[in-house]
């Protein structure tokens, strides 16, 4: 019979918790170790995979236009195309590899400049309040009142379509969430006795901030960063589909659904394969975070505890 979830069971594990439990949590949940294989491949396949597959990206061949899945060479030597040709010949399998690096790279370094950017005005916004406070939640509130598609489409209008723009546009678009949430704990950690002491010991400002505050924040901003990559990638696809983000012949997912929705028909391979890869990242990023939710919360670690020592037990 599995154990139960019990409050005095959470705590007699939380009181020897460790890293290799913590990991060990992960790996006996279904949902997150399928996330975590999916992220790992994902991952490979666009930094190592892109690099070593037998087919280029780029190459075209219009004798190979729209073949299915596990087509031979035209010569009929060397490794198929597994995953089909696209309708000037290219190897969808290559492209979805890029496909993946093109996205991870928006994903990632738009969270990194969106997290920074709103990070540090909700921090301030927190830590100093009053008229700082004021100023910058309205900005945040002003921003956020606009829907995000059409304020993206907007800047991108103005500033042009391309991978560095779209960045730069996603980032901008999505640092509201960080604001809130880093200006809402720094509100709660402003009031607490570690915060009072580092100001009575001489800290200033700026120290106390990096020193006590930022430390603490460091996790809730990382579950939330996983979280906004897959929001990220969401949104590049999005964009990319309305012809406002990557460019051809630079592969993109969004961009090749666009180009395979003229198929539908006859090669069913040219949308449903790149839509598969949107969803499966998106999926897994989601439930990693969700994962790292709920082990890095006092409250929900307790009963994540339990649980994958129950299944544990059970295997």
């Amino acid at each position: 019979m599995a154990a139960e979830a019990t409050p005095d069971a959470g705590e007699a594990l939380e009181g020897r918790v460790s890293r290799s439990m913590l990991l060990r949590s992960l790996l006996l949940d279904g949902p997150t170790l399928f996330a975590m294989i999916a992220i790992a491949l994902i991952v490979f396949a666009a930094t190592v995979g892109a690099e070593i597959w037998p087919h280029d990206a780029y190459d075209q061949d219009l004798h190979m236009r729209n073949r299915p899945p596990m087509t031979p060479n035209a010569d009929g030597s060397g490794f198929p195309h597994f995953l089909g040709t696209d309708p000037l010949g290219r190897d969808i399998a290559a492209r979805l590899m890029h496909g993946a690096r093109v996205s991870l790279l928006v994903g990632i370094s738009g969270v990194t400049l969106s997290g920074l950017f709103g990070s540090t005005l909700g921090v301030l916004a927190g830590y100093f309040r009053g008229r700082t406070d004021d100023v910058i939640m309205r900005l945040v509130d002003l921003q956020a009142s606009f829907p995000g598609l059409l304020l993206a489409l907007a800047l991108l209008f103005v500033l042009g379509p391309g991978f560095f723009n779209l960045i730069i546009v996603l980032a901008l678009t999505r640092w509201m969430i960080y604001a809130r949430v880093a200006r809402s704990m720094t509100l709660s950690f402003r009031e607490s006795d570690f915060v009072d002491a580092a100001i009575v010991a001489g800290n200033t400002g700026s120290r106390t901030i990096r020193k006590h505050i930022v430390p603490n924040l460091k996790t809730s901003l990382l579950v939330l960063a996983t979280l906004e990559v897959a929001a990220m990638i969401l949104a590049e696809s999005g964009l990319s589909f309305l012809g406002f983000g990557v460019q051809p012949p630079t592969p993109s997912w969004g961009l090749m659904v666009a180009h395979g929705r003229d198929y539908l028909g006859s090669a069913w391979w040219l949308t449903t394969l790149p839509g598969l890869a949107i969803l499966l990242t998106a999926l897994s990023l989601n439930l990693f975070a969700n994962a790292l939710g709920a082990i890095t919360d006092p409250v929900r670690r307790s009963v994540w505890l339990v649980r994958a020592s129950a299944r544990g037990e059970e295997s």
